[in-house]
């Protein structure tokens, strides 16, 4: 099964789940040329993936990684512990009250919000259930419903913080920085 959510995040901490593909029964390049469709002309930082995606197969001598990559889409390996990433998602979906910054009116909010064109993740979040052994963790069984709230998991415990505003500096700056950089790094200058 592909599953792939695109996010966007803003300078205020919050993220959006504002596209999916969610696709059954595509071979690797067909899903590496389905995820460019589906992705068409937005940038993109990461795709993450689960770290068995750079298990070498035996029939190839290569990962899925190295097929994706040798098409055209660097994966990036996300965290391996559910646990803390299902702590992560659920301090992403946590309501909590807020002012409307316009009407100054006390509304519910949450930092990731879910664009209705996401219909997959929508129907499949509430069909996640509790791992019986470990009560921190979601169980893989039934399976289906758990590929695409992955896909949530993975982008929720990598972005703690919110994107940073992108401001333009002239080259006095960039050096400045660096070298301040470098000293706190290296302890040179």
């Amino acid at each position: 099964m592909l599953a792939v959510l695109w996010f966007a995040r803003d300078t205020e901490g919050k993220a959006y789940v504002y596209k999916e593909l969610h696709e059954p029964n595509l071979i690797i390049s067909e899903a590496v040329e389905r995820i460019k469709q589906v992705n068409g002309e937005d940038k993109y930082e990461y795709f993450y993936a689960p770290r068995d995606l750079w298990n070498r197969r035996q029939e190839t001598g290569k990962s899925v990684a190295d097929i994706f990559y040798e098409n055209g889409i660097q994966l990036t390996k996300t965290s391996v512990d559910r646990v803390d990433g299902w702590f992560a998602t659920k301090e992403w979906l946590k309501v909590y009250e807020s002012r409307n910054i316009e009407t100054g009116e006390r509304i519910k909010d949450s930092k990731l919000k879910i664009f209705p064109n996401c219909i997959n993740l929508i129907r499949n979040i509430p069909q996640l259930l509790v791992d019986e052994k470990n009560p921190n963790d979601v169980a893989t069984e039934p399976h289906e419903p758990t590929h695409i709230a992955d896909g949530l998991r993975y982008f929720c415990v990598n972005f703690t913080h919110p994107t940073e505003i992108q401001v333009e500096k002239n080259w006095e700056e960039v050096r400045e920085e660096r070298a301040f950089r470098s000293y706190i790094e290296y302890g040179v200058g």
